[in-house]
């Protein structure tokens, strides 16, 4: 009997397919999602962009005084006079300044601007001169008032001597401007006299609004004549904010010739009063070390 020894071959086992996967039943009350497209009609001239992004009341609030770029503002001057009248006096000055610009009034008023005038006011405290009646004619120190009004009736710009990050002041485009000026107020020395009002007339000549020359003829009350005055400003230094001013200023007043000419020069610093308010921002006093 034959013997069969060759093993048997292996069963494969059978792998049954996967069942089909089975989609969920849909709802019955399912209904179609659609789709809605909205059309947006541009305008037919774009939107202007709002000329300021603040609020118009803020824009008018009293703060804005305390810029010293604003048209209207407040400044703090203090600094050394020297002033002769048959007598010499060495003493501190001190003053409030008011300064008014109204650029964007001008420009409003179109052909009538040229009658739009910049104005200022100033107190201060300096040395004056003294009554011709006083038993000690000279020079006394006093308060000061007065209240400047200027037409800028001839402008004229120049960028010849404009030159990038100078501390000079005259180093940028300049600005130049001659009108007639008309200047009233009071002075009174500490001495025991009463106020006597002042009134000046003449024409003035700026250059880039801070400095200027002007020559004047009035009188004083309690000078026995009217006096020719010549009075000058002249920033040396300006800070590159353009907050803080370093000024030389000189006066000279010629009476009758039977008297002594009255004359004033000295040097001040002039900062807007914002700048008293925020000690961290006192560094820009020191002048050319920005």
């Amino acid at each position: 009997v034959a013997v069969n020894t060759t093993p048997p071959a292996p069963v494969t086992p059978e792998v049954a397919a996967p069942a089909p996967a089975t989609k969920p039943e849909e709802s019955a009350t399912a209904q179609p999602t659609t789709v809605s497209t909205k059309v947006v009609e541009m305008p037919s001239t774009p939107a202007a962009a709002p000329k300021n992004f603040y609020p118009q009341e803020l824009s008018s609030n009293s703060y804005c005084l305390l810029d010293e770029k604003a048209d209207y503002h407040f400044s703090v001057r203090a600094g050394y006079l020297h002033s002769g009248y048959g007598n010499d006096r060495d003493t501190f000055y001190g003053g409030l300044k008011f300064y008014a610009h109204p650029t964007e009034l001008r420009a409003k008023a179109g052909k009538l601007g040229l009658l739009v005038p910049d104005a200022t006011v100033e107190i201060s405290h300096q040395p004056l001169r003294r009554r011709d009646d006083a038993d000690q004619p000279g020079v006394g120190n006093g308060v000061q008032f007065r209240a400047d009004i200027y037409w800028a009736w001839v402008n004229w710009t120049s960028k010849f001597f404009a030159r990038e990050n100078c501390a000079c002041s005259f180093a940028k485009p300049m600005n130049i401007t001659i009108g007639p000026v008309a200047t009233l107020g009071f002075d009174k020395t500490f001495e025991g006299s009463g106020f006597r009002f002042a009134r000046y007339g003449g024409a003035r000549l700026t250059i880039n609004r801070y400095a200027f020359l002007e020559y004047t003829l009035g009188r004083t009350d309690g000078i026995g004549t009217w006096s020719q005055q010549f009075l000058g400003e002249i920033p040396f230094y300006i800070s590159h904010d353009e907050q803080v001013r370093y000024v030389l200023r000189g006066e000279w007043m010629r009476g009758s010739r039977r008297e002594p000419d009255f004359y004033q020069v000295g040097a001040f610093v002039e900062m807007p009063m914002g700048l008293v308010f925020r000690p961290r921002e006192w560094h820009s006093l020191v002048p050319f070390t920005q």
